[in-house]
Formats: structure tokens, sequence, C-alpha cells
């Protein structure tokens, strides 16, 4: 999961940094961070596989982001 492509998923939900960070449960900094490469995600594949729930809970096409994030694993 590249910082781009985490915000590419979190633009595609309609969320806010605070939302996502909700869902996922960590901090509105912590999306922040991720998503300008200033902090490393620590568990990629825990966080792709949860954004790639949030994407299919809500119905939104995630065949090009899951592409995406298959290749950024």
């Amino acid at each position: 999961m590249t910082p781009t492509l985490l915000a590419r998923c979190r633009a595609a939900l309609g969320f806010s940094r605070q939302e996502l960070a909700d869902a996922l449960g960590v901090r509105k900094e912590t999306i922040y961070r991720w998503e300008i490469g200033k902090a490393r995600i620590g568990r990629p594949e825990r966080l792709r596989g949860e954004v790639l729930a949030l994407l299919a809970e809500r119905g939104i096409e995630i065949e090009r982001l899951r592409q995406e994030l298959d290749r950024a694993a």
C-alpha cells in the first residue's frame, strides 16, 4: 500500500481522514502521516485487507483499486 494509493482509496470512500482513522482504529494524524509518506505503514497487508473490505461494504467499484493494491503489496 503506497501513500498515494491510500489517499485514492480514502477519496473513493468519500471519507475524511478522521472517518478513515475511526474505521481503521488509528488516529487521524496517523492517516495523514501515511498519506504523505512520513510514517511507514506497520502492517500493510492488514491495512490493505481492511481498506478493501471498506470499499466492498460500500459497493464501490474496486477492481482497478484492487489491482493497484495487489501491485503495491
